[in-house]
């Protein structure tokens, strides 16, 4: 599909399709309706504040940080856990998890951190988790089998961990840090309730060269009843996608989009989680960017509900209204967390 024609109901529609089926989409590297300029702009207009970041590069291990952590059971329900073998924290136990290196996708990164610290080998069935601090900063949470490998005992050790072990009772170790303690508890609800969850979602392998928010906003036309989507005009008719501010949590730059979106008069709204998200880290140090596609619902008719020109709502057909509501309800989106 050619990214700058002009995306009309049928293509909207399968754009759509595609991201919660889990496949790739066309790069939209020059598509990005509020970038970090424009935001900049915005920011200036309308509090006089001058904004410290009109351009960010995503760069892996430098200006962009990117944690994978899983968890793990057996048929046991014990938990897959590492004693850590750095000087600051040795000795105490935590979840097999470490940085995304240059060049790395995330599933591969996931993958290598569990063998290097635990001896075992990982096949990720779907992300349960995504967390972010600032908007350079994000932690990627998986849970899956293991499918072979030998567990590391002590005689193993390594600057990796000085072991791995499978623990039935967590409260029986000295954690290297409690962040996990939450971590733990939603993995094991999704294996115990697995069918009300969402399909797996695995990282889409697709480069981008910036930190990108893409909205899946959702609205019902009171005169019909009927499901709308609100797309940008820009290059286009695209879903609308912005450039996550560095400095900022996702959540503080959908409250800006969403802000710029409408004129300052945002329409009452909910994010759910995520649909999607897009990475590879190849070519190394190039395309270290990702896009996260968020569901948003607003609860005002679409009547009461104006965008600003260059975006428009757009009504979808009976079998994409059906696949969005069901995306609705609790854990039917991937949660995404600031911390």
């Amino acid at each position: 599909m050619d990214i700058n024609m002009d995306m009309g109901t049928s293509t909207l529609e399968n754009y759509i399709k595609r991201i919660i089926s889990g496949k790739s989409l066309p790069e939209i590297k020059d598509v990005c309706h509020f970038s970090l300029k424009d935001q900049a702009i915005e920011l200036k207009a309308t509090k006089g504040i001058e904004s410290s970041t009109c351009k960010f590069t995503p760069i892996c291990k430098q200006s962009i940080f990117y944690i994978v952590t899983a968890v793990i059971f057996n048929e046991k329900d014990e938990l897959l856990m590492m004693q850590e073998a750095k000087s600051e924290c040795a000795g105490t136990w935590y979840l097999p998890a470490g940085r995304v290196e240059p060049g790395e996708n995330l599933v591969d990164a996931v993958r290598r951190e569990v063998t290097e610290e635990t001896g075992l080998q990982f096949d990720p069935l779907t992300l349960i988790l995504v967390e972010n601090a600032k908007g350079n900063w994000y932690r990627f949470v998986f849970t899956g089998i293991i499918v072979g490998g030998q567990l590391k005992t002590v005689s193993l050790a390594d600057s990796e961990s000085l072991q791995a072990s499978w623990i039935s009772d967590i409260n029986q170790l000295s954690l290297r840090c409690r962040d996990i303690l939450p971590i733990i508890d939603r993995a094991r609800t999704y294996w115990r309730e697995k069918l009300s969850w969402h399909r797996s979602i695995l990282p889409v392998i697709q480069s981008h060269d910036k930190i990108l928010l893409r909205l899946i906003m959702i609205i019902k036309k009171k005169a019909n009843n009927r499901l709308h989507v609100l797309v940008g005009d820009k290059d286009g008719n695209h879903l609308p996608v912005c450039e996550i501010n560095p400095l900022r949590s996702v959540h503080a730059t959908l409250k800006r989009f969403v802000q710029y979106i409408f004129n300052n008069q945002a329409p009452l709204h909910r994010p759910h989680g995520i649909l999607s998200i897009e990475h590879s880290g190849f070519p190394l140090t190039e395309k270290d960017g990702l896009c996260l596609t968020l569901l948003v619902s607003c609860v005002l008719p679409m009547e009461q509900s104006t965008p600003r020109e260059n975006f428009s709502w757009q009504e979808v057909n009976i079998d994409t209204e059906s696949q969005l509501l069901d995306s609705l309800p609790k854990n039917r989106t991937l949660a995404f967390h600031i911390v």
